[in-house]
């Protein structure tokens, strides 16, 4: 059980569905949209520390023993925040080209690219799959873990508005491809069901075709072909969806992407291109040494999107060209060839979409008007600048409030593109939790140098929190021993991190998420575990040498942060103010009109602002907080660690 749980919270952290924003249930009264559960491998519960004067709150109706707090709520501002948005599928129609994003539904161009607005209103935190027009109909295949956004839309004015249509609702739905008067559609049955579905009035109403084909994924109809990719497989239907041949079985990674050039047929298949020349009745591989993940054409010209590149063919594949200059980063899953325009997505890039004119000759950012879509997962004020850290793209800075950033130390290989958990401060240090370690920058955030020495032979560190207290560096961590042996406890420097050492905890925990100090030699940490005895909130009166279990919370903790001598925890569902350095609880309402949280990962203190970074990319500013509960009432729940 231990080795379980604690590779799920390494899931979570690590591998998490950008297209999530959904993390618990409710209904509004009066109104038939609810919120939903995010689905936890663990039951998850947040701690803020707010040190600053004792609150008292009134008592919350219904809740008996419980409190709930009254503070007036200042505004939220949405900041510019770090750049780029990961774009799964561009498709044009009508001249208008839309772009369906991982995590904020669908956004539209109508001069060629040069600017973007959304199209999404209906669908705006869901992740889009594909898109297809059909009749007076624009269809998108929605997903994410909120159940409101499994559904197919549809759109009747140029994706303005969308409205869910009937038949698949609950299924996530991969891709659409027409042949004659039906639309097909592919999605994840559950074993044994049938994951083929058919339209045939443009898409408003859907009904599944028998067939064994399970978790279908990307299609193509060529001719008198349907043609399915399901994991490993490729199927084929010539009778229109009444019995279906497996033509192709392969030991690699599926296929993401088909298309035509001509008469011959591709799929992409990550380490190489799949062909057929047979309308799919038979397919070849041949490697291709940059990767294919998409592919897009128009007549005999086909473009492939690689790991870091884009290639165009003119002899349907006989020879690749490399068009590429000016092109933006990141493996291209999303392209699209008009005959005219070539747009790519760039999801490592600062602009999320690039264009060409000219046939890939050269490249121009194509992104103004698109959101941001990095995930923050951690923010810290220091010095002149507010820090964010992301999600698989290093640490980004602002010193306008947020206005504009900038990428810090671009050419670190080690930091540049990691998962950065955590930020502390101590002295006129500023250090980095990452999915790689502790880093440590002595020149305000320009540079980091990774900081290791002194914890035992490993082939990784997972910093997930760090905290100062008193005259040390606490952290907590996960060294890997070796690929099936993690050691998961709490380590501290008293050299600013320099060395490090392994703190006395009473017990062997699952993991140790989040450590939390003001400063003084007093420090909390949250602990998960599989029951009260492991689980819940410890703390350390020797600045995280030595820690006790204080048994007033057994809770699986997820966040923690100080700043006084009132302890905020937050659960999935509620949120709690401490009491006395740890020892009692108290129930407080939800903050604002976000009942339940909405997938904000970090926040942090600046003066009288507090900045909240979210799963989409936003970074949110509050000013002018009254007390402790007016603070919070701002920030919803922050789901991951």
């Amino acid at each position: 059980m231990r080795e379980k749980n604690r590779f799920a919270i390494h899931r979570k952290a690590t591998e998490m569905e950008p297209h999530s924003p959904c993390v618990a249930s409710v209904s509004q009264p009066g109104t038939p949209q609810h919120r939903c559960v995010r689905g936890l491998a663990i039951a998850a519960a947040i701690l803020i520390v707010p040190i600053l004067a004792l609150y008292k709150a009134p008592a919350a109706a219904g809740v008996p023993g419980y409190k709930s707090g009254t503070g007036a709520t200042a505004p939220w501002e949405k900041t510019a925040g770090p750049p780029g948005i990961t774009t799964n599928v561009i498709f044009e129609a009508n001249n208008i080209v839309y772009a369906g994003t991982a995590m904020q539904g669908v956004y539209k161009s109508t001069d060629n690219g040069l600017s973007w607005v959304p199209a999404n209103a209906g669908i705006e935190r869901a992740s889009i799959s594909d898109i297809i027009a059909s009749g007076p109909n624009l269809l998108a295949a929605a997903k994410s873990s909120c159940p409101i956004y499994l559904n197919i839309f549809k759109s009747t004015d140029n994706g303005a508005t969308w409205s869910g249509t009937s038949g698949l609702a609950g299924n996530v739905v991969h891709s659409f491809a027409i042949k004659d008067a039906s639309i097909w559609a592919t999605f994840a049955a559950l074993p044994n069901e049938s994951g083929i579905a058919r339209s045939t009035d443009n898409g408003n109403t859907w009904q599944v075709v028998p067939s064994i084909i399970t978790n279908a994924g990307e299609s193509i109809v060529s001719d008198n072909a349907i043609i399915v990719a399901e994991d490993n497989f490729i199927w084929r239907s010539t009778d229109d969806g009444m019995s279906w041949d497996v033509v192709e079985q392969f030991a690699l990674t599926g296929i993401s992407s088909f298309a035509k050039a001509g008469t011959k047929l591709f799929g992409a298949a990550t380490t190489g291109i799949q062909t057929s020349t047979d309308n799919g009745a038979s397919w070849n591989f041949e490697p291709f040494s940059n990767g294919a993940y998409s592919f897009s054409s128009n007549g005999s010209t086909i473009y492939l999107g690689s790991s870091s590149k884009v290639f165009k063919s003119t002899d349907v594949g006989a020879s690749w060209i490399d068009v590429s200059t000016g092109l933006g980063k990141g493996g291209i899953q999303a392209l699209l060839f008009d005959g005219t325009n070539l747009f790519a997505g760039t999801p490592a890039d600062s602009a999320g979409v690039y264009r060409s004119t000219n046939g890939g000759t050269s490249w121009d950012p194509a992104a103004a008007g698109l959101p941001i879509g990095k995930v923050i997962r951690s923010l810290i004020s220091f010095g002149a600048y507010v820090f964010a850290g992301t999600e698989g793209d290093g640490i980004y800075r602002s010193s306008d409030h947020g206005d504009t950033w900038s990428k810090t130390d671009v050419n670190n290989t080690l930091l540049a593109q990691q998962l950065v958990f955590t930020f502390c401060i101590k002295d006129n240090a500023l250090f980095a939790g990452a999915a790689n370690g502790i880093y440590k920058s002595t020149d305000g955030g320009a540079t980091f140098q990774r900081m290791l020495n002194g914890f035992p032979p490993n082939i990784g560190v997972f910093a997930w929190s760090l905290t100062a207290s008193a005259g040390n560096v606490v952290a907590a961590v996960t060294v890997l021993l070796s690929p099936s042996e993690p050691l998961d406890g709490i380590f501290y420097s008293s050299d600013d991190g320099s060395t490090w050492h392994q703190a006395t905890l009473p017990i062997i925990p699952t993991a140790v998420t989040a450590v939390a100090s003001d400063g003084s030699s007093l420090a909390y940490a949250g602990v998960f575990g599989q029951s009260s005895s492991v689980k819940g909130l410890y703390k350390s009166t020797d600045a995280g040498v030595t820690w006790t279990q204080r048994q007033a919370l057994n809770v699986d903790i997820e966040r923690l942060a100080v700043n006084g001598n009132n302890v905020t925890r937050r659960s999935v569902i509620w949120r709690f103010l401490l009491d006395g350095f740890g020892e009692s609880w108290a129930f407080s309402d939800p903050p604002g009109n976000c009942p339940f949280g909405c997938g904000i990962f970090t926040y942090t203190f600046r003066g009288s602002s507090i900045f909240a970074g979210d799963e989409v990319g936003d970074v949110l500013f509050h000013r002018q907080r009254r007390n402790v509960d007016s603070c919070q009432r701002g920030i919803s729940a922050m789901p991951d660690p």
